[in-house]
């Protein structure tokens, strides 16, 4: 990479509205090579970030159908260069550092009047944004930058004007709820990624089952007697594998009998995985749907870096480990907890519990990139010897990867 050219890192994070569902996602990017966004880079960043997004990456594979967030520098607004994205799923995200003179409000206009959305970020009020006020759709609140007095203030001031709040860096489930209460209509941040209760000593008992067959299908010796077993006892599971494997193998036969045979069909890697699916959809019931996407893409995300990183022996465990890393979400149980129901690879609880090697910095990598921390997260990729460029592209696959699976 020379001098005059930069690449655009991306990531996604998604903002869900008060019924848990996904109402869209922020682009986050990295736009230099010192690793970290700076505010004197803002102009290019957010120009080539459209650029990237929409040529290298794709619209589709980063939004799935929503709305996609951007953050929107002086540049991007003044130029118009806004255009090139559809206005029906664009907001475009006015950046707090962003002053709202008389080029900022009128470029604003134009992009509203062509059906784009506004949305003022990490907003804090003051009597020069009226006019902004007037233009924009959303407002975007930090939920740790204001105490719960300012943010019912805000509420209060700028609800009578139909616009829609969003309480951003929302991580936790009683954060969730006392934003609710407060009047945001949506909401930002890993919540959904937290226990709910971590006091909680029992898994609910339509879990145990699938936290068995988690504990079953990666014992050192995989037993198919007790397998078929733990199967054979929920009817949808039975069907769900048949229903895989008539999908997933050519070499399927049609005549097959047991479960038994569907297993020995299906083989024992192949089986390993397929059960780790289903139990984490298991696991999944009653929980926000998006949490089913983290959880494969970070399982996906985690095997393609642990084999570009050499470690393609451990491309299974490396999957398991991205898959399982939201278990204590799963289960509202402390992560140590609850990893004590299932038997797994010491790379894999290692890596869980105590980042340790060889996959710790491969989740270190998922999760930071996961969350736009690109200086933790290049640290990580330095050590594991890998290239940015294929990290990025393996992220944006990892996403179609598990978007096309959770809904399948």
């Amino acid at each position: 990479m020379d001098r005059f050219t930069t690449d655009v890192f991306i990531a996604r994070q998604p903002i869900f509205d008060r019924n848990h569902e996904v109402a869209g996602y922020e682009l986050l990017y990295r736009a230099d090579d010192e690793n970290r966004y700076r505010p004197e880079n803002a102009e290019a960043a957010s120009s080539m970030q459209l650029e990237k997004t929409l040529l290298t990456f794709g619209f589709e594979q980063l939004t799935n159908g929503r709305d996609a967030w951007l953050n929107a520098s002086r540049t991007l607004l003044t130029r118009d260069h806004w255009r090139l994205l559809p206005p029906a799923r664009t907001v475009l995200e006015v950046l707090e550092t962003v002053r709202p003179d008389a080029a900022i409000i009128a470029a604003c206009r134009r992009a509203v009047d062509a059906g784009y959305r506004v949305a003022l970020d990490d907003f804090t009020y003051t009597s020069e944004y009226e006019a902004l006020l007037d233009l924009a759709h959303v407002v975007k609140v930090d939920f740790r930058q204001h105490d719960a007095l300012a943010r019912r203030s805000l509420v209060r001031r700028l609800s009578p004007r139909g616009l829609t709040l969003v309480a951003e860096k929302v991580e936790t489930h009683a954060e969730l709820e006392e934003a609710m209460g407060e009047g945001y209509g949506l909401f930002q941040g890993y919540y959904f990624c937290r226990p709910q209760m971590m006091h909680t000593r029992e898994v609910a008992p339509s879990r145990l089952a699938y936290l068995r067959l988690l504990r079953e299908v990666y014992s050192p010796e995989l037993d198919l007697e007790k397998l078929e077993k733990l199967i054979q006892q929920d009817v949808a599971l039975s069907i769900k594998l048949l229903r895989y494997l008539h999908s997933a193998s050519t070499a399927w036969t049609k005549d097959l009998r047991t479960i038994r045979q569907a297993l020995l069909q299906l083989g024992e890697r192949a089986t390993r995985q397929w059960v780790a699916l289903i139990a984490v959809f298991g696991l999944a019931q009653g929980k926000p749907p998006e949490l089913i996407i983290v959880a494969l893409g970070r399982g996906r995300f985690a095997a393609h870096l642990a084999r570009a990183a050499g470690l393609a022996p451990l491309e299974d465990e490396a999957f398991l480990t991205g898959l399982l890393s939201v278990l204590d979400a799963l289960t509202d149980q402390p992560l140590e907890q609850a990893m004590q129901s299932i038997a797994v690879h010491q790379n894999v609880a290692g890596a869980l519990l105590h980042g340790a090697p060889p996959l710790g910095d491969v989740l270190r990598v998922v999760l930071h990139w996961e969350r736009g921390d690109w200086v933790r997260a290049q640290q990580a990729i330095a050590r594991l010897g890998i290239e940015e460029n294929i990290v990025a592209m393996a992220y944006a696959t990892s996403l179609k990867w598990a978007e096309d699976h959770a809904s399948a």
